[in-house]
């Protein structure tokens, strides 16, 4: 690791061009390599992102409490892919990685409509 500071890759996803929100973060893996950030306006869910192990993020935007479209960027902020979502259920889930040398696990992620997240460890393999 080189000495300095680094920018904070969630807290830039879930701010972005967003403003008025109250953002919180929630760690999905005990090694907190990936990370989850809920932005809320109003009492609705604006933004989810998901900031996974190699530094890339999936910003999942909100449009009257559902999730319209996803935006996978770069560790540097480049857009890599976007994609529209159609979330038909009123808990907007997603699934989470977090691997290791030669083993790792998987998350089901859930955000309520109010905000709160719920982790449910799935599985585990080793290489």
């Amino acid at each position: 690791m080189i000495k300095g500071t680094y920018p904070n890759l969630l807290q830039r996803e879930v701010n972005r061009q967003l403003t008025g929100i109250t953002a919180t973060t929630t760690t999905v893996d005990a090694a907190a390599h990936v990370k989850v950030g809920v932005a809320m306006a109003a009492g609705v869910v604006q933004r989810v992102v998901l900031l996974r192990q190699d530094s890339t993020t999936v910003t999942s935007d909100f449009v009257t409490g559902r999730a319209v479209i996803a935006t996978t960027r770069s560790a540097t902020g480049k857009v890599v892919k976007t994609a529209k979502v159609k979330q038909t259920a009123p808990i907007f889930s997603f699934t989470a990685r977090a691997d290791f040398d030669i083993h790792g696990y998987t998350y089901r992620v859930k955000v309520a409509p109010t905000g709160a997240v719920t982790i449910l460890g799935t599985g585990g393999w080793i290489a």
